[in-house]
């Protein structure tokens, strides 16, 4: 069992990388949902509505910004720099994005 589960980690580390931000865009998003989903690769944290699509995201894996996950209200509005993660990684998912920068927007 101990084999099977580093075996796991392993290759779960094989998909991450920390390629640079040259083929992302600045966008507008809205924040709006939690994503609730239990799995083994990619799944939990939030939804975000960026130019007609949803994506998901997870906060662990956001630089440094000015957002308290932890006390937000749904649905917020960001700014961001973001880029849709390839489907064909080793943690398949079409509607995953990596975010560079993400900024609140101040409410009306």
């Amino acid at each position: 069992m101990k084999k099977f589960l580093l075996l796991w980690v392993f290759f779960g580390f094989l998909g991450c990388n920390n390629d640079d931000s040259s083929n992302s865009e600045q966008s507008l998003g809205l924040i709006t949902a939690v994503d609730k989903t239990l799995c083994a690769c990619y799944c939990g944290d939030f939804y975000i509505d960026i130019q007609g699509e949803t994506y998901r995201f997870q906060t662990y894996f956001l630089p440094e910004n000015d957002i308290d996950f932890s006390q937000i209200q749904l649905p917020f509005s960001v700014r961001l720099e973001w880029e849709a993660v390839d489907p064909n990684t080793s943690c398949p998912a079409e509607d995953r994005i990596t975010i560079y920068s993400m900024h609140q927007i101040a409410p009306f």
